[in-house]
Order: C-alpha cells, then sequence, then structure tokens
C-alpha cells in the first residue's frame, strides 16, 4: 500500500526523482527520475512502523536534499 510519494531531485542531476512510502512494508522506495518521464528504482529504506509523510529538505544547510519520514501512530 502507497500510502504518501514526494517528488524531489534527491540525487542533485537536475532531475526529478520519487520517494514513495510503503506502508505496509514499512519502507520506503526510492526511483531515480531519468529527466525524461521515466524512472528506476534505486533503493528500498527501511522506514519504521506506517511511514505516512514525506518531506524533503535541506535540513543541515549542505545543498544536498534530506529525506524526513513521518510515522504514523508510533
Amino acid at each position: 500500500m502507497v500510502d504518501a510519494a514526494k517528488m524531489a531531485d534527491v540525487n542533485q542531476d537536475g532531475h526529478q526523482d520519487l520517494v514513495v512510502a510503503n506502508l505496509a512494508d514499512n519502507n520506503i522506495i526510492v526511483f531515480i527520475g531519468d529527466g525524461l518521464g521515466g524512472f528506476t528504482k534505486l533503493e528500498t529504506i527501511p522506514a519504521g512502523e506506517n511511514p505516512t509523510n514525506i518531506l524533503a529538505v535541506d535540513i543541515n544547510a549542505d545543498d544536498i536534499t534530506d529525506l524526513v519520514i513521518a510515522n504514523h501512530e508510533t
């Protein structure tokens, strides 16, 4: 079950990537965009129980996008 998705340039290549919260499997899946509308699965990251919200922002001002995941009821 997909509960949240966020578009962001997570690998800093100038193309939008897709980050998906997978509530059923308690992980986040990152798909890298090719700039032409296609995506390739890059990585599955454990995210704790019930990941439901994703924020993509540069938290520590290092010019690299960070991902913040909120977990529902945990």
